[in-house]
């Protein structure tokens, strides 16, 4: 989960778009176009610029900066009994993909075709096809990723449903819908999990080997 910082930014959201925004482009118009990375720049600013959307307008109706943060961070968990996935998390994931600029990219029509042809609501999620797309499938498999925030060394779980997360602080911030979820999780996240075999050092390892 973000930490944030009680200290004012000095450098303005919008100033933070347009450098990622300038990177972004330059990934496929060099010489020797880098298409992984262009795909997770891509993925970056289109999630900053949703955020900075929904924050915007939270902030111009007399919220806090760092509400408006916890509350778009929230809606992102949000998670009903029953649903295998949440679904703003995604929303905006799979919208993340389908926006992204430059069809002929093979990563994007691998990724794209790949996530269309789960209907949406199930799983795989997006998630699992970004991560497979852009770090491969071995990562995918021996990771555990908090169900928060993302990480993908996550160590502690439910001990209910067995959802990862990688901190307290994440466990306690998904708590409120956690709670409501956990036992529709534990119905269907039940299959053998490779990862469990697979030691912290290892996966670390593994990890310092992908070009990030």
């Amino acid at each position: 989960m973000p930490k944030f910082s009680l200290v004012p930014c000095l450098i303005s959201p919008l100033q933070i778009l347009y450098v990622v925004d300038r990177v972004f482009e330059r990934q496929l118009r060099c010489k020797e176009g880098n298409e992984v990375m262009s795909v997770k720049l891509w993925i970056i600013l289109f999630v900053l610029r949703e955020a900075y959307k929904f924050v915007s307008e939270m902030v111009s109706s007399n919220k806090g900066f760092r509400e408006a943060c916890l509350v778009y961070a929230k809606l992102l968990l949000k998670w009903e009994p029953g649903e295998q996935v949440r679904k703003n998390q995604e929303t905006l994931l799979r919208n993340a993909i389908a926006a992204f600029p430059y069809h002929h990219s093979l990563l994007y029509e691998t990724m794209a075709k790949a996530m269309s042809k789960t209907p949406f609501g199930e799983r795989p999620t997006a998630f699992e096809y970004i991560v497979q797309g852009l770090f491969g499938q071995r990562l995918l498999m021996v990771s555990k990723f908090c169900a928060t925030c993302g990480s993908c060394t996550a160590k502690k779980r439910c001990s209910k449903c067995k959802l990862p997360y990688c901190s307290v602080e994440c466990q306690k911030f998904d708590w409120p819908i956690h709670k409501v979820c956990c036992e529709s999780i534990k119905s269907w996240n039940t299959e053998p999990d490779v990862r469990d075999s697979i030691s912290l050092e290892e996966l670390q390892a593994q990890i310092g080997e992908i070009d990030v």
